[in-house]
């Protein structure tokens, strides 16, 4: 009878597991259909920006959605952050503006999806946001022999080198900076280089060294 009871207890567990499973599906299944008939309703009534951004709002939540560790080439994740930016723009207006450029050989080099946008949404937060005036992102990314260089430029308010340690670390704030910087660690180990320079009034740069695979390795 134990036996017979576990194993029913372990039928139910799994009945229970599938249908929270199918639930979660359900969720992103209905914003998706949801933001699809915005996006027709928009199209019938001529709201052709409306319609682009109601896509573009589909397509950053299909990524978001997706394995933290899963492994995307350079021009995904570039994309991913370029939709990004302009939906902040909306917010922003002139006070934000950025320039993205990939070098050759780069696009195709796969990188942990999120390894970029964290670090940019960062930027935007702590060092754009507060300024009247805003400010200016750049992101660049090249390939040099083995490895993949990523730099993230923001001017802004800057931080002192105490604090931009901590940050880092996650100590005091930056929870996406420090995040990416365990997620590489954890994937790359030693191979993985992260570093952050600012300085109060002059912006801040962070700097990310990976190894260059063209290939997803999954962990």
């Amino acid at each position: 009878r134990d036996e017979e009871r576990e194993l029913l207890d372990a039928e139910k567990a799994l009945k229970e597991a599938q249908f929270m499973s199918l639930q979660d599906q359900m969720r992103p299944h209905f914003l998706f259909n949801a933001l699809n008939t915005i996006a027709r309703t928009a199209l019938f009534e001529s709201a052709a920006e409306t319609e682009r951004l109601t896509h573009a709002l589909g397509r950053l939540l299909r990524y978001s959605l997706g394995d933290a560790e899963a492994m995307v080439p350079v021009r995904e994740e570039l994309a991913v952050l370029s939709e990004y930016l302009r939906f902040q723009a909306l917010r922003f207006g002139d006070r934000l503006r950025w320039d993205i450029a990939v070098g050759k050989g780069a696009e195709d080099v796969t990188i942990p999806r999120f390894t970029i946008q964290p670090l940019v949404e960062n930027a935007v937060r702590h060092g754009i946001e507060p300024l009247e005036n805003g400010g200016a992102l750049a992101v660049r990314v090249s390939r040099r022999e083995d490895r993949l260089l990523i730099r993230v430029s923001a001017t802004g308010r800057g931080m002192e080198a105490r604090k931009a340690r901590r940050r880092l670390l996650g100590e005091g704030g930056g929870i996406g900076l420090s995040n990416v910087s365990r997620r590489l660690s954890l994937r790359y180990g030693a191979e993985a280089r992260i570093a952050l320079e600012s300085a109060p009034g002059r912006g801040t740069v962070i700097r990310i060294s990976l190894p260059a695979a063209r290939k997803a390795v999954q962990p």
